[in-house]
């Protein structure tokens, strides 16, 4: 079973990630796989045939990805942060003004990836 920690960008996903694959290890009951391009994930499923929960970062979610929700083989545990939090974070973490993030598209990445139909069926 996947188990797939997504979210909007800066909005403490890789906390969520660190947490669930900790507590999925300690318990013996699978293991963690890793943050991953969401577009490869179709290439490294392959490589965890049976072993319990894998846990997995992503941000996206593809066509790949959602055939496995649609399976049944996947759960899902999504994190979204309020857009202004989210939008600072981003200025101090890369060191950019509001206008650079502006102009690069940040704002709409964000808005997109929330989207009903854009992430997985689950959301």
């Amino acid at each position: 079973m996947w188990v797939f920690c997504c979210g909007m960008f800066r909005s403490a996903s890789t906390l969520q990630f660190q947490i669930t694959s900790q507590l999925v290890q300690e318990s013996g009951t699978g293991i963690q796989v890793g943050w991953i391009d969401a577009k490869r994930f179709a290439e490294v499923r392959s490589s965890y045939p049976d072993a319990g929960y894998k846990v997995i970062k992503v941000h996206l979610c593809p066509a790949a990805i959602q055939a496995e929700f649609r399976a049944g083989n996947a759960l899902g545990i999504y994190i979204h942060r309020d857009i202004r939090d989210a939008y600072a974070s981003m200025m101090k973490q890369r060191q950019k003004s509001f206008d650079f993030l502006w102009n690069e598209g940040f704002l709409d990445t964000c808005l997109e990836s929330t989207k009903p139909g854009r992430n997985c069926p689950m959301f």
